[in-house]
């Protein structure tokens, strides 16, 4: 077993998400909705107060598979989507993505052995 000193690693230096310049509360409010009731937004960057905790994504995705049980059980309460926070949630998610990969990348060179 190899352990990793992320904090101190000359790739990684500490990783944790954060909130991207012009995000506003809609767009977090965006991503509570599923995009054409079939893809659901989780994690635990998804929270505009307490992003970056353990907590805040067991409960996101607490939340997000309530939802999608919902929705399977009585079709009216499922959440839709409007095309404006189809839009914000899209830009949102987006922003997630290419820091994950950006995350992803980060790790990978951290553990790759030159």
């Amino acid at each position: 077993m190899v352990r990793n000193d992320f904090i101190n690693g000359p790739n990684f230096q500490g990783a944790y998400s954060y909130q991207a310049p012009g995000i506003r509360e809609a767009d977090y409010r965006a991503l509570e909705h599923p995009l054409q009731q079939s893809i659901y937004f989780s994690g635990e960057a998804y929270n505009r107060w307490n992003y970056g905790s353990a907590p805040q994504a067991y409960m996101s995705g607490w939340n997000a598979a309530k939802n999608i049980t919902n929705c399977m059980a009585d079709a009216s309460s499922c959440l839709g989507d409007t095309p404006l926070q189809a839009s914000s949630a899209y830009h949102v998610a987006f922003n997630m993505y290419m820091t994950l990969m950006s995350f992803i990348l980060t790790l990978i060179l951290s553990f790759w052995r030159f």
